[in-house]
């Protein structure tokens, strides 16, 4: 359909894992049988055919937090077969986080696939710093002969839908299920004592989207909404997902400025936003989603770029060339004759993202120019009304 639609920017597309499992396996709590994994495989194949770059995965959601490792490892050889990329939503980024790294280099050593590890943060004061151990095994992963690499946005809050704070039991049988489970008091009181000690706090917790006719909860805390409600956080939280399911996104904290920082220093580095295509007149441009869509690399232009070791041409690199030799796209990334011509002008002294937590849908400034596909985009800040990206094929 993409390929009908004129579109401004380029894209390269993954499979997501999601609709590939529940397509064959459903959304219960049982993992995929040797036969279902190889209708999955079947399925895989066929998008990778197609031209997609590789596979994402998201095993903090249901249901594919079910997923076993044979089912990670035989999706990964398909995607090894057509030399893309598997790119992991790892299963924990908290407590767990060393032994979700640990799955994810032990299903690189079964398969030899090229991996990426999305947002690679440490969530939860109590486990800031962690990610400096994990750095130290993707290096010696690197070392043995894998391919490994990370990336991180320059925030410090995250964004996803409130659910993924829920335990698996409870999101388990998809949305609907999920809901209608919520509204017993007997699973509210299961939940909130596995959330006896959590990693982020609910004033830390702000609700960034809701479904039609609740835009007056959208900006609030969990905890602020408990005290309209009458309420603690946590209750206030489960009484808003047995009604808004997966549609109830938010934005959280729980993270540090170091971290991000020490990812930055890494030398398998990329920048990936985690956003999401957004336009602040259009249907899109509603709630208050993360900043991030709107001013990831401005951001790190102009808040990292002399700061904490990372240089003008490096944070350059990682946005660009680094993220086409990853994706194997040889025609992009650099600027050279013979090339395709995507192209940025800004000016190094002006870059800034304006987009904040309160005010998101905000465009950057510094950014004069934006070439795509040889095209000019983007002049004096204006759109020109071209649109000549493309749907990219691996």
């Amino acid at each position: 359909m993409l390929h009908r639609k004129e579109i401004s920017v380029n894209i390269a597309a993954l499979v997501g894992h999601i609709p590939i499992h529940s397509a064959v396996v459903g959304y219960g709590k049982s993992e995929a049988t040797p036969r279902q994994i190889v209708e999955m495989q079947k399925l895989l194949r066929e998008s990778m055919s197609a031209g997609a770059f590789g596979l994402s995965t998201g095993l903090a959601y249901s249901p594919i937090s079910y997923a076993s490792l044979a089912e990670l490892i035989g999706l990964a050889e398909v995607v090894a077969e057509f030399d893309g990329i598997f790119a992991w939503h790892m299963r924990n980024y908290g407590d767990d986080l060393m032994g979700s790294i640990n799955e994810v280099i032990d299903v690189a050593h079964h398969t030899g696939v090229r991996t990426q590890i999305s947002h690679l943060v440490a969530v939860g004061e109590r486990n800031w710093g962690a990610v400096k151990g994990v750095l130290r095994a993707i290096d010696l992963a690197n070392a043995s002969g894998l391919e490994i690499s990370i990336d991180v946005y320059p925030y410090t809050a995250g964004n996803c839908p409130l659910s993924q704070f829920l335990p698996d039991w409870a999101q388990e049988g998809g949305d609907h299920a999920m809901k209608d489970r919520l509204k017993k008091l007997d699973v509210r009181k299961r939940i909130i004592d596995e959330w006896d000690d959590p990693l982020i706090s609910r004033d830390q917790v702000t609700i960034s989207s809701v479904p039609y006719g609740s835009e007056g909860m959208v900006g609030k805390t969990i905890n602020q909404m408990g005290n309209l409600f009458g309420e603690d956080g946590n209750n206030a939280a489960l009484q808003l997902l047995s009604e808004m399911g997966n549609s109830l996104g938010i934005i959280a904290g729980g993270r540090t400025e170091s971290d991000v920082i020490a990812v930055y220093n890494h030398s398998a580095v990329l920048v990936g936003s985690d956003g999401q295509a957004l336009d602040p007149s259009g249907a899109t441009g509603t709630g208050s989603p993360h900043p991030r869509s709107y001013g990831c690399y401005p951001r790190l232009l102009s808040q990292y770029v002399g700061n904490n070791g990372l240089t003008l041409e490096r944070a350059i690199q990682i946005s660009t060339s680094a993220v086409a030799q990853k994706l194997h796209s040889r025609d992009r990334g650099i600027l050279k004759v013979g090339m395709r011509a995507d192209l940025v002008a800004f000016n190094p002294k002006t870059v800034s993202d304006q987009a904040t937590f309160d005010s998101p849908h905000q465009f950057p400034i510094g950014i004069t120019h934006v070439v795509a596909n040889g095209f000019l985009t983007i002049e004096d800040h204006k759109h020109t009304g071209a649109r000549r990206g493309q749907v990219l094929q691996h």
